[in-house]
């Protein structure tokens, strides 16, 4: 009788725990089924990035997803790092590992469960919080959540018919871009505008790139936006290009590449780009030119010109001397 309490007991508190458990990971995250597609073998996170502005003392959160595409079940493990810009303008961004940024964030990042785990074909849905010391000074911070899972180990055959290999760890960030309100230093400029490579001449279209390079030494991230309009020898408007906002971090150099996309290019072109830099109206133009001569199609040109030339006056001395015979033709007796 006291074995049979017992065995109740325990099944009661299974039951419990079972019951328990789910509500416990549910308020961690919720989880949710999603389409798949059979020809993608990853995971997904997103929003790939979110900006926030929170007064000192404010908490603002945001939902990360994290879909699971692998084709297997996996473990999934958050962490945070701090990002930054670069003075190499081919450089987004850097992410800083353990190190801190100069706009720091990630003491200010939290999230309830650092590890979870995901079936094929579901999602987490994860509330992330950033939350601004009362004492925090004005300006920008920047940081991410990064989401990593590792791959089955690969086992390469080594000499001597051994097996070794390592897994594979596949890692994705997003970014949060947090401004603090206040007395902010504004500070940028549109620093340089060029070709591709700086080229002066082009044989051939129909794209033709160029390059802004924008300077930010502000201590907040800007959205600069772009016009740029394209104009033939005679001064007349061939091309009109709106460039969407893009970031640049503070204290960075950030370039940013537009295809020219044009029909058919020949003589000599200006593009000119206006830039908005995205605070206080403030605006600057750059210009650059080059040449497009497209010497193949010339030369074939000239080779079409030069063969009609030649098949006309083959043609015009053979008539000519066709019409001469039949003049000296003796006319016929009958």
């Amino acid at each position: 009788m006291r074995y049979q309490k017992t065995i109740q007991k325990a099944f009661a508190l299974l039951i419990l725990v079972s019951l328990v458990s789910p509500a416990i990971v549910s308020a961690a995250y919720t989880v949710d089924k999603i389409g798949l597609d059979p020809a993608r073998t990853d995971f997904v996170i997103g929003p790939g990035k979110t900006e926030l502005t929170l007064k000192p003392g404010e908490s603002g959160t945001v939902e990360v997803l994290v879909s699971n595409r692998t084709g297997i079940d996996r473990n999934f493990e958050l962490s945070v790092e701090d990002f930054t810009g670069s003075r190499n303008e081919n450089e987004t961004v850097k992410l800083l590992g353990t190190d801190k940024g100069p706009y720091s964030l990630k003491d200010f990042i939290s999230f309830p469960e650092k590890k979870f785990y995901l079936k094929n074909g579901t999602r987490a849905r994860v509330p992330v919080t950033i939350t601004i010391p009362k004492d925090a000074t004005p300006g920008g911070r920047y940081g991410s959540v990064v989401t990593s899972t590792v791959s089955d180990v690969q086992k390469p055959k080594e000499a001597g018919g051994a097996q070794g290999g390592v897994p594979l760890i596949t890692r994705a960030a997003t970014l949060f871009f947090v401004t603090i309100p206040g007395n902010i230093k504004m500070d940028a400029n549109f620093k340089d505008f060029r070709t591709f490579e700086s080229r002066w001449f082009y044989n051939a279209g129909p794209m033709i790139p160029v390059q802004m390079v924008l300077e930010n030494n502000s201590s907040v991230h800007i959205s600069p936006s772009a016009k740029i309009e394209v104009k033939n020898m005679m001064g007349s408007l061939v091309r009109e290009i709106t460039v969407e906002p893009w970031f640049t971090m503070p204290d960075s150099l950030r370039m940013r590449q537009v295809e020219i996309q044009y029909p058919f290019f020949i003589g000599k072109y200006t593009v000119t780009a206006t830039v908005d830099l995205g605070f206080g109206g403030k605006t600057d133009t750059k210009s650059v030119s080059f040449w497009v001569i497209p010497w193949a199609m010339i030369f074939y040109i000239f080779l079409g010109v030069v063969a009609v030339l030649w098949i006309y006056r083959a043609g015009k001395k053979w008539f000519a001397k066709t019409f001469e015979l039949k003049r000296k033709d003796p006319p016929s007796v009958v």
